[in-house]
């Protein structure tokens, strides 16, 4: 039995500094985990490194298509916040003063999402874009080709779904 309790202690002496995490970014379903310590943790993403790719991205930013750097050929950008603040969902949250964090506020932001996806993915493969990024940059704005916004084509897609 004292070994069990030696076990748990060991387990929760190593939670315990990372029970507060959230994420940085402030995006729930994606990104970097900070503990606050000020050290790497284990569920960070690694910087991309850039090889193979004119584009600096992090893989967290990735909304549907390709996510690994190397392998981006035509990516295409979103104003993500702007298509979540179109869809039914968030303005049935707006509307009613529904709190995001209550599981009503969390099933119909997970909708959103959801519709949201589903449209990228539909305007990223009629378009023949190999991904979709909420953010993405050239590292040289003088090599490479610009990123396409395809933010208003998507907003006309969730507009035909609704």
């Amino acid at each position: 039995m004292m070994a069990n309790l030696r076990t748990l202690a060991a387990w929760m002496a190593l939670a315990v500094p990372c029970a507060t995490m959230a994420p940085a970014n402030g995006d729930a379903g994606r990104g970097d985990i900070d503990c606050g310590d000020g050290v790497s943790d284990v569920l960070n993403e690694p910087p991309d490194d850039g090889r193979g790719t004119p584009y600096h991205v992090k893989k967290g930013n990735n909304v549907c298509g390709l996510d690994e750097p190397r392998q981006i050929s035509r990516p295409s950008k979103v104003d993500y916040q702007a298509l979540l603040g179109v869809t039914s969902e968030v303005k049935e949250i707006k509307r009613r003063k529904i709190d995001p964090n209550s599981a009503r506020g969390i099933e119909l932001m997970s909708k959103a999402r959801a519709r949201v996806l589903t449209a990228c993915e539909t305007v990223r493969s009629n378009g023949s874009y190999c991904s979709v990024w909420k953010k993405i940059s050239l590292r040289d704005p003088k090599k490479g080709t610009k990123p396409a916004d395809i933010t208003s084509d998507v907003k006309t897609e969730i507009a035909k779904k609704e």
